[in-house]
């Protein structure tokens, strides 16, 4: 019984040992996948910029055309005009 159960010990570490090294190589391909999408992603980005009518919004608040910026929920000064009449 005792030789059964030292059997399947070794057996049981040798399928965790395979499992941890196809853990680990399936981590390393999952990394440099990841890797390479985001690369890619950052040309295509730098290449064909923005499709049109669209912006970052990481660049900060748009500026109007007399230069001043709004944040976020302000309208433009002429919009606000509109309806005082």
């Amino acid at each position: 019984m005792a030789s059964e159960l030292k059997a399947l010990q070794a057996q049981f570490e040798d399928a965790i040992s395979a499992h941890q090294t196809e853990a680990r190589a399936l981590r390393e391909t999952l990394r440099a996948l990841v890797a390479q999408r985001s690369s890619t992603g950052r040309e295509v980005r730098g290449s064909m910029g923005a499709p049109a009518g669209t912006r970052d919004p990481s660049q900060g608040p748009r500026p109007t055309s007399s230069g001043e910026t709004l944040g976020e929920g302000h309208c433009p000064p002429w919009t606000q005009l509109q309806g005082r009449g």
